[in-house]
Order: C-alpha cells, then sequence, then structure tokens
C-alpha cells in the first residue's frame, strides 16, 4: 500500500468534518454553522484567524477556540472585538505563532479552520503537515 501524502491526509479529514479549508469570504460567515459540523465539546484552532471572523462566529458552538495568527496587529484587532463580548471571552485564547511550528501537541484540537491562509505560505507542505499533526 502507498503512503498517505500530508494532503491527502487532510482531505481524509475534511471529508469527517474535522478541517474546513476555505477563501474567506464575509458574505459566507454563515458557513460554518451551515456547513461544518461543531459540537459543544469540540476544541476549534483558528488557523490564521486574522481579524477573527471565523473564530468568533465558530465560539458560540463549541467549547474552546484558539485563534492563531503571525501578526499581532490581526490578533489586536480580534482582542479589541472581545472586549465588548465578554461570554466569549472566556472560550477563546489568542496565540501568535507561526502555522509552520505551531505550539501545540499532536492530537490538540477536533476541528480546524484554515480559510485565506495558504496562499500566503510560502512552506505550505510544512503547515499541510502541522495542521495534519494537531487533527
Amino acid at each position: 500500500m502507498v503512503p498517505e501524502t500530508a494532503l491527502e491526509r487532510l482531505e481524509r479529514h475534511r471529508k469527517r468534518g474535522q478541517l474546513l479549508l476555505d477563501f474567506h469570504d464575509e458574505r459566507k460567515l454563515g458557513k460554518i454553522k451551515r456547513h461544518f459540523p461543531i459540537s459543544k465539546n469540540d476544541i476549534l484552532l483558528d488557523a490564521g484567524c486574522g481579524p477573527g471572523f471565523r473564530t468568533l462566529e465558530a465560539a458560540p458552538l463549541c467549547s474552546r477556540v484558539v485563534a492563531l495568527d503571525l501578526s499581532e496587529f490581526s490578533l489586536g484587532l480580534l482582542g479589541r472585538k472581545l472586549l465588548t463580548r465578554a461570554p466569549l471571552r472566556a472560550k477563546i485564547d489568542l496565540v501568535l505563532a507561526d502555522l509552520e511550528h505551531m505550539p501545540f501537541i499532536d492530537s490538540s484540537f477536533t476541528r480546524v479552520v484554515c480559510t485565506d491562509v495558504l496562499e500566503h505560505i510560502v512552506h505550505d507542505h510544512e503547515t499541510v503537515r502541522e495542521l495534519k499533526r494537531i487533527l
């Protein structure tokens, strides 16, 4: 049997409903709730969260969200949004980190959202491996 590539493994996770890879479009913000099964027990990583559109959408649906981005500015924008959303603030952790070297142990998350990110990454294969590792 031929070993799976990292992309094939991610596709398998996507088909199981564990991974959402999509391009960000504010008109699609309801997509998580409509097409991505999240339960109250899920721990979700918003990989490359930017200003947190998907983070804020997913937080009411799961137990915990980790919003990870390389941009201090973007995390600052999300942090300011959380100041006015007290109930969500306790469920969301902001992490400044590189997607190629995430500071999480294996299998830390049950769901991953990674939208409008991979096209900005030089070593996207490393990122794909990391996304698979933390699932």
